[in-house]
Formats: structure tokens, C-alpha cells, sequence
């Protein structure tokens, strides 16, 4: 399964405001409305008690109100995940996958821990979002700076912000290293959008939406002229949802969030 396949299919969701229950640690629930059958989405939250900023597969998405086939699709370097419910409401059990070398099966998801900072795939079904089209996503609320590494030169990269709350603005947003040519995409469902996503590329210290115009002179000769725009002001990534980033510099990118 390709990355750029998987995000011409995915959608942006709308994250409502978590609400949170505070014991010894503060814990929260995070709902993010999607009615596309692909989402992705963050992984905000670290696991109850965990002292790393992680959590087990079995509890990032609350299962309650999902339903029998729906997936989970995580992808680490050049090796993908898979988890499925194989009935409503259940657990998630692990299912294989089709590398270059045959088929591998995942990891139990009882005994797999994503990081904070990353994100995955929801797949669900007509009949999940139908019944109802919010996705819930609950554990332990990260309170200190944490960070996230897109490798080098680097095609596309699922990472979030690592938190319940506040959305990245990408009219102000410039993480310390982030290079000329960067690409930060996030999914698009206008139909007339036939790539499925809208792709920002930083150009000129800024993040821009690059748009492109052919022109035929009376000569017959075709010119293109490609210009960058920077994104105006409001256009955001919500608490909750996931995107990919490209990276074009020769050396790793460490983005550090703080709350």
C-alpha cells in the first residue's frame, strides 16, 4: 500500500474540544468528526501511567461505537501495520501485510506501542459513519515539550502535534531547521481535487500554495510560470488530525512542540 495512495483518500477531520478528567495525571478524551471512510488521524495522547510519550495500539480509538472490519494502519520507515476489529466494539487483532518479500503479520496491538507525534489511518466502514461519524481518541494528556524526527529527504512522513489541544497555524508555523522545498499535505475531498490532497511547500520562509499557469504565444511556443502564495491567515491543522510532511533537506528534521 502506498503512502500518496492512502492520502488521496484520506480527509481532514474536524476536531471538537477534548474533555478531560484530571486524577493524579489528567486524562482526556478527544472526539474528531470524519464522514470519509480514511482518516487520519494524531496520536495526541500517551497511554494511562506510561512515563514515555507512547501508547498501546489497543487504546488510542475508542472501539465502542466502531464496527467489525474497521482498520487501524500504522507505517514505520518502509514497513506497514494493520489491525482490525473483528467484531462491534471489540479489540483490535493484528492482520498481515504485503511487503516487497511476501506477507508479514503484524504485532499484537496488546504489545505495540505507537509514539506521540505520529500519526495512522482509520479505515471504517459506510455502516461505522453512518451510525455515527465521530472517531474518539482517549488516554493521558501530555503536558512537557516532546519531538517528533522526519528523516532525510524523505518523501512523505505521518506526524501531528502531540496534543488535545491547539491547532497549527501554518501562516506562522516554521519549526526550527524546516528547509526550502519542505511539503506539508493534508487531505482534500473537493471533488474537482483529482490528487485528493492540498500540498504547502515553504518557499521564501513561508508556507505556500503554489499554483501554476501554461501560456501559448502566437508562435506556438508554451510557457509555464509557477508562483508560490503564502497561505493566509486561519488556514490550520485541528487538534486530532494527522498530516503528511515531504522533507527536502539533507538532514533530519526534529520538530520540538510545546503546549
Amino acid at each position: 500500500m502506498k503512502l500518496r495512495s492512502i492520502i488521496c483518500v484520506s480527509a481532514i477531520a474536524a476536531a471538537a474540544s477534548a474533555s478531560a478528567l484530571t486524577a493524579g495525571n489528567t486524562f482526556a478524551r478527544l472526539p474528531v468528526t470524519s464522514t470519509y471512510e480514511n482518516t487520519l488521524i494524531a496520536i495526541p495522547f500517551a497511554g494511562c501511567g506510561e512515563t514515555d510519550a507512547v501508547i498501546y495500539v489497543t487504546n488510542l480509538v475508542m472501539t465502542a461505537n466502531l464496527k467489525s472490519g474497521d482498520k487501524l494502519l500504522y507505517k514505520d520507515g518502509s514497513a506497514y501495520y494493520a489491525w482490525q476489529l473483528t467484531t462491534d466494539g471489540g479489540t483490535w487483532q493484528k492482520m498481515a501485510t504485503s511487503t516487497d518479500f511476501g506477507t508479514e503479520v503484524s504485532p499484537s496491538a496488546a504489545q505495540t506501542t505507537l509514539p506521540c507525534g505520529k500519526g495512522c489511518w482509520l479505515v471504517r466502514s459506510s455502516a461505522t459513519i453512518s451510525a455515527d461519524p465521530k472517531i474518539y481518541l482517549f488516554g493521558q494528556v501530555n503536558t512537557g515539550s516532546l519531538t517528533t524526527t522526519i528523516p532525510a529527504s524523505s518523501d512523505g512522513t505521518i506526524v501531528c502535534r502531540p496534543y488535545e489541544t491547539g491547532a497549527i497555524d501554518l501562516s506562522s508555523w516554521r519549526p526550527t531547521g524546516v528547509a526550502a522545498g519542505d511539503t506539508v499535505s493534508v487531505p482534500d475531498s473537493d471533488p474537482a481535487n483529482l490528487t485528493g490532497k492540498k500540498t504547502y511547500t515553504y518557499k521564501n520562509d513561508n508556507w505556500t500554495v503554489q499554483t501554476s499557469e501554461t501560456k501559448t504565444n502566437k508562435r506556438g511556443i508554451v510557457t509555464t510560470t509557477v508562483s508560490y502564495t503564502p497561505v493566509s491567515s486561519g488556514t490550520t491543522i485541528p487538534a486530532g488530525v494527522a498530516f503528511m510532511y515531504g522533507r527536502q533537506g539533507t538532514t533530519d528534521l526534529i520538530i520540538t512542540w510545546t503546549k
